[in-house]
């Protein structure tokens, strides 16, 4: 498992939940060099395809992994971001992400780096981002963190029918509103 690369398990609580800790100062850093290989390679691609304002979403800040250094993690999902678009001009004019349940940790760094673009960091909905742009004339995309098999049977969840809550997510929406099937 993901996981055991990166983390020790010192104990398993009860309720099902562990506690723990990095296995090493360089599992951390081996995490940040993996997400970034992950990062770079969709920079890379939107650069290809001539996008100018992505929009990005959160991309698992760890919400598969077990609930160790949860602070920490979503701060190396950050770095990596911010480290690639400190040191690589990947064409973007802006770079737009919504941090979500990171939103503290992307805040606390955000001003460490020096950008080869303007980063601007929301709140809004990744979908409702794009539209926008895009129909501002602005080369834009919308990151979907979810795998193809899952979007294509709208395994997305239980919020869709209702299209808001605390835990609709973009996924939801364009498995909603797509004409996939």
């Amino acid at each position: 498992r993901e996981e055991e690369r990166y983390f020790k398990i010192t104990k398993r609580l009860e309720n099902g939940e562990v506690e723990g800790d990095w296995k090493s100062p360089e599992a951390r850093k081996e995490f940040k060099t993996r997400l970034k290989t992950m990062y770079d390679m969709l920079f890379t691609q939107c650069m290809k395809a001539g996008v100018t304002h992505p929009g990005f979403l959160p991309i698992g800040l760890g919400a598969f992994l077990p609930r160790i250094q949860s602070d920490d993690v979503k701060t190396v999902y950050h770095e990596a971001q911010f480290e690639l678009l400190a040191e690589r001009d990947y064409n973007f004019k802006y770079y737009f992400l919504n941090p979500g349940p990171g939103r503290r940790q992307a805040q606390d760094i955000r001003d460490n780096y020096p950008f080869k673009t303007n980063v601007v960091l929301h709140t809004k909905n990744g979908k409702f981002l794009a539209t926008e742009l895009a129909r501002a004339g602005y080369s834009t995309c919308c990151l979907n963190p979810s795998d193809c098999i899952a979007m294509m049977n709208g395994c997305m969840g239980y919020w869709w029918e209702v299209g808001k809550g605390s835990r609709y997510v973009g996924e939801e929406d364009i498995v909603a509103t797509s004409t996939f099937g």
